[in-house]
């Protein structure tokens, strides 16, 4: 079996450079799948202040709250210690992983930049219920199997 036959891409942020409140317009949908890994890339780089995720019953988020543990700086990462916000370092990437078990429908990304930031952010969705190979429904515009 391939694994990342039951994986849909989709683009949380468009490469943006920013200076202000994170603003994000995808909210992720994530019927039909057990898991999210969120990918914050950052490029010219002032840094963030704040990343976390946010969750809600209606893909325009009103009513969102945050989903513990993921609050980017105070969260732990996968080695045990405290993680760290996106520095002002150039080049970084940052990953949140949720599974999705006992959480609600829609999931978004909220943040605050430290300065100009060159920023993007991709989900990725996992262990469908049903895999498929329709590139619109993976959320990619061309996949080459080799």
């Amino acid at each position: 079996m391939n694994h990342a036959a039951a994986v849909k891409y989709v683009n949380i942020l468009d490469p943006v450079s920013d200076s202000s409140t994170l603003s994000v317009d995808n909210a992720v949908d994530t019927a039909g799948y057990s898991y999210l890994s969120v990918v914050v890339q950052t490029g010219a780089s002032g840094g963030m202040t704040a990343l976390k995720l946010q969750e809600s019953d209606a893909a325009n988020m009103s009513g969102a709250i945050d989903v513990a543990g993921t609050t980017i700086g105070t969260a732990l990462d996968i080695d045990g210690g405290t993680s760290t916000l996106p520095s002002a370092s150039d080049d970084e990437i940052h990953v949140i992983n949720l599974d999705l078990r006992g959480h609600k429908r829609y999931i978004s990304v909220a943040g605050t930049y430290g300065g100009t930031t060159l920023c993007s952010m991709l989900g990725i969705l996992s262990k469908a219920e049903e895999a498929t190979n329709v590139l619109a429904d993976r959320g990619v515009n061309t996949m080459v199997d080799a």
